[in-house]
């Protein structure tokens, strides 16, 4: 931790790792968020893992998955899940894993985790549904930090290791999550995460586009791509993709889901036809070690036509 405030004190310098191709962000948000000049931008995430492996981490990195690896609905959260463990595994045996803090958040709340109502702030809307938060670092405490937080303090976090000043009153009232480290620990040993596959498979309606909700009996044509660590395409990879299937309760394996695809190159295309609706989860294993997981939303799902 002290060496990456020594790093950022001398050399300010930051970076956005993204998932998807940074040409996207042409006129977008994201690019008038950007300062002007410094030494930071948008690269792929490519770059990242090579970042990593040669231990030039800058002193902050935003990383932003790419389409099908968020866990953000229709995504599979099984797929967004190897990523992850394939990034906490790659800071693992990088030389920067004992100066790195990796925090994972989201920006959304909803669906089942959660039982307990967010607080209510006095003469606001309150704060929100409440969102996950994740820390890995060799300094972190076990357990769950039981603080009162908001999205908020992870920038409050980075605003005191560096010695940035708050951008307001709330800001500045936020638990910047100290408390959640042990800076006189013994370094924790890099993380190995149940879930770090060399390569993932990925399954997609087109370039940068999710499976959409499919309707009984209508085929569907899915794109798949052995995707690397960085999220480009394994070029090098070809062979067999096998398909398992976990239809829904008391329904059979449908006869319009094959058994295995052919990829070349790291590319592949395969049509699905499903008669009954529910939900269907697919498990692919592919070549060198390849994995991922799709579920299809059959007739059932707010989007269906």
């Amino acid at each position: 931790m002290g060496s990456v405030a020594q790093q950022a004190a001398a050399h300010r310098t930051w970076r956005i790792y993204s998932g998807v191709p940074p040409a996207v962000y042409a006129g977008t948000v994201w690019q008038r968020l950007l300062p002007s000049g410094g030494s930071g931008g948008i690269v792929p995430a490519s770059q990242l893992f090579a970042d990593l492996r040669r231990g030039t981490l800058p002193a902050f990195s935003l990383v932003r998955p790419g389409v099908g690896y968020s866990e953000e609905p229709p995504e599979d959260v099984g797929e967004g899940d190897a990523w992850l463990g394939q990034l906490v595994g790659a800071l693992g045996r990088s030389p920067d894993w004992r100066s790195t803090a990796v925090f994972v958040t989201y920006d959304e709340g909803g669906g089942f985790y959660d039982n307990v109502p967010p607080p209510v702030v006095p003469g606001t809307l309150g704060d929100g549904t409440r969102t996950p938060l994740v820390i890995v670092s060799p300094y972190a405490r076990r357990g769950t930090y039981s603080g009162t937080t908001t999205n908020l303090s992870v920038l409050s976090f980075t605003q005191h290791l560096f010695g940035l000043p708050p951008l307001d009153a709330r800001n500045a009232a936020q638990d910047d999550l100290a408390g959640a480290f042990d800076l006189t620990a013994r370094p924790l040993p890099p993380p190995r995460p149940p879930v770090d596959p060399p390569a993932t498979v990925g399954f997609a309606a087109g370039p940068l586009e999710d499976l959409p909700a499919m309707v009984p009996g209508h085929p569907l044509a899915v794109q798949l791509q052995i995707d690397t660590p960085g999220l480009t395409r394994a070029t090098g990879a070809s062979g067999t993709v096998r398909l398992a299937v976990t239809p829904p309760a008391g329904v059979p394996r449908p006869a319009g889901i094959p058994a295995a695809v052919a990829v070349r190159d790291g590319a592949g295309r395969l049509v699905l036809d499903v008669a009954m609706p529910g939900y269907y989860r697919l498990t692919a294993r592919g070549p060198d070690g390849s994995i991922g997981w799709c579920t299809l939303d059959v007739g059932v799902g707010p989007n269906t036509p």
